[in-house]
């Protein structure tokens, strides 16, 4: 029979540990920040899934990257800032007009970009249109909200404007080729009178 103080020296039993559960209540008593991949891993870590885990290995790399990107950004504003307080006044003055124009030239590159994909979407849902698929995914994704996966051309019925703008020319096109290369050939009678006998 175990006495009290053998009890008490006895150590205590080892509960199961969920990381997800520690990670939540760390984030709540403010021990530790809360870290959604952190939180995710632990959540599907027991899956064992090694697309799992290499999913996980490619955020790890990003999230480092983004990390060493911060940093230098960190590092070259202290070291402009620096620069600036021991410089006089007239060269953050002439600095200025060219950080402006650097500005300004993202901005137009970046707005040429949204106008070009403004442009590609467009004309990608209007030949989704016109051959009947899909204009979000055209039936390649599984996980599309449009048609889970299964808008591939002919999904749906062609739109009759669109399909004569994008597909009865290639169509013709391609009868017309097709037809040349026949007239080309020598009919099966002609080749046959032709070949000695």
């Amino acid at each position: 029979m175990d006495t009290p103080e053998t009890a008490r020296d006895a150590p205590a039993p080892n509960p199961i540990v969920d990381p997800l559960l520690m990670m939540l209540s760390g984030a709540l008593d403010g021990s530790r920040a809360l870290d959604p991949l952190a939180m995710l891993r632990a959540q599907l870590e027991s899956q064992n899934d090694p697309r799992i885990a290499m999913v996980f290995r490619l955020l790890e790399q990003r999230r480092m990257q983004e990390d060493e990107a911060l940093k230098r950004l960190q590092e070259e504003a202290a070291a402009e800032e620096e620069a600036s307080a021991g410089s006089e006044e007239p060269a953050a003055i002439d600095a200025s007009p060219a950080i402006q124009e650097d500005l300004e030239s993202v901005q137009q590159a970046v707005d040429a970009i949204y106008a070009e994909l403004d442009v590609l979407r467009a004309r990608s849902a209007a030949f989704a249109a016109a051959v009947g698929a899909c204009p979000a995914c055209f039936g390649e994704d599984p996980l599309c909200g449009t048609c889970r996966g299964l808008g591939s051309p002919g999904w749906r019925r062609p739109e009759p404007g669109a399909f004569r703008t994008y597909v009865l020319p290639a169509f013709a096109r391609a009868r017309a080729i097709d037809a040349s290369y026949a007239g080309r050939m020598p009919a099966a009678g002609h080749r046959a009178a032709a070949a000695p006998g």
